[in-house]
């Protein structure tokens, strides 16, 4: 909940396809966070790593969701009109 209510800001100023990309970079980060505890043996930084995750899919759910509807929005007008003029022939 904590990254959903993070990227609110990020969405309005930025937009839905800048804000994807932003959060893809604390993905990549705990995601090397948490491979590099095997070499490590320090379990904070795996830790580390789980909440920085935990916040970054927080922040891409609301993002992603929008950004789908957006296009699959699209897609269902565009098939309207191909629909309609299926129909009109």
């Amino acid at each position: 909940m904590v990254g959903a209510l993070l990227i609110g800001p990020l969405l309005e100023h930025y937009g839905r396809k800048r804000s994807l990309i932003f959060v893809s970079v604390p993905y990549i980060v705990s995601f090397l966070l948490m491979g590099f505890t095997f070499f490590s043996r320090n379990s904070s930084q795996l830790y580390i790593g789980r909440i920085l995750n935990g916040l970054a899919a927080g922040a891409a759910t609301p993002a992603s969701q929008i950004y789908v509807r957006y296009f699959s929005f699209l897609i269902s007008a565009q098939l309207d009109n191909v629909s309609n003029i299926i129909k009109d022939n």
